[in-house]
């Protein structure tokens, strides 16, 4: 089973109790759940209800320095400002610098991150397809062949070579997202999008089975994203992805480069820092992101974030330091 206390033995609760505990670790982690469609893609929510495209101006210490793994039907676009970050797709690590950005196809594993917790202020776009076929067939058939099999996964491009007009196209997407006329401004910009895509992209695609067995990655990572708060064993992860325990400890060391117990503990903490805004106690913090013992969860958050939990929380309530 995946270690979860400290090692002395905790009190045992009575059993209406321990029930009770159950419903609320649930409801918690529901809470903290990304919205997914039953296909478990991400549900995005778009800047504007009239046009499937979604943009905003972030940066990577907002995500807590590591975005969580996800992956949806739309492209998406990242814009470095400034600063760097880390970018993982489909396993594949590349390093993104300020003027650079990097193009994500369609239901690829992704997110950005960084071991160093150096800051990066960055663009995100995203551009679901649906919208932009509803043209002419020849039009439909252009967009769909950067989507179809065998397409990149994932291309870089820069701000000062011949990926400028793509980059500065997500900026001015960005620019234009509080506009009345953003919808227009969005189906506008966006075929210019793709067609800076098409113009960029190689045109030999070849079959690529590489990634086969993402499916049932995908498939585990929603099981410890849907029960994170109750106790799991790495058999019943393994289970989720209809998978032996060693294959499943593959596939997370291929595509994620951990553990499938070391994601499952950084996941548990990364939503306990973000119930750290919030004013619940600390020891309900820990029991419903899935830690049963308090002394336990005290101890791992501090060896992850450098500080206890009290400490953490402390800071987000100190102001910043007035610059002289």
């Amino acid at each position: 089973p995946v270690p979860r206390g400290a090692t002395s033995a905790p009190r045992i609760a009575p059993p209406a109790a321990r029930s009770a505990r159950r419903d609320e670790a649930r409801r918690a982690s529901l809470h903290l759940q990304p919205h997914r469609r039953g296909d478990k893609s991400e549900i995005v929510a778009y800047n504007s209800g009239d046009v499937a495209v979604y943009v905003r101006r972030g940066q990577l210490s907002e995500y807590d320095f590591a975005a969580d793994a996800h992956w949806h039907d739309d492209i998406e676009l990242i814009a470095v400002l400034s600063g760097q970050m880390d970018y993982n797709i489909n396993g594949e690590i590349v390093r993104l610098r300020a003027g650079e950005g990097i193009f994500v196809n369609a239901r690829r594993l992704h997110y950005g991150f960084s071991d160093t917790q150096a800051e990066c202020d960055f663009i995100c776009a995203l551009l679901h397809p649906l919208p932009f076929c509803r043209g002419s067939e020849d039009v439909q058939n252009h967009i769909l062949s950067i989507l179809q099999d065998g397409a990149p996964p994932w291309m870089l491009f820069r701000r000062d070579a011949e990926g400028a007009a793509l980059f500065d196209a997500v900026c001015e997407l960005h620019l234009g997202e509080r506009e009345a006329l953003f919808s227009l401004l969005a189906l506008s910009t966006g075929y210019r999008i793709w067609a800076q895509l098409l113009s960029l992209l190689p045109q030999n695609k070849k079959p690529d089975d590489r990634f086969a067995d993402l499916p049932a990655l995908k498939c585990m990572l929603c099981f410890i994203q849907e029960h994170f708060g109750e106790k799991l064993t790495l058999g019943e992860i393994a289970a989720a992805g209809a998978m032996c325990k060693s294959s499943c400890t593959a596939l997370f060391k291929k595509y994620l480069h951990t553990t499938p117990v070391q994601y499952l503990i950084d996941y548990r903490l990364k939503k306990a820092a973000e119930l750290l805004h919030t004013d619940k106690k600390i020891i309900e913090i820990g029991l419903d992101v899935g830690f049963a013992g308090v002394s336990y969860f005290i101890e791992t958050f501090r060896k992850k974030y450098g500080r206890s939990p009290a400490e953490y929380r402390k800071s987000l309530q100190t102001p910043p330091e007035k610059q002289p």
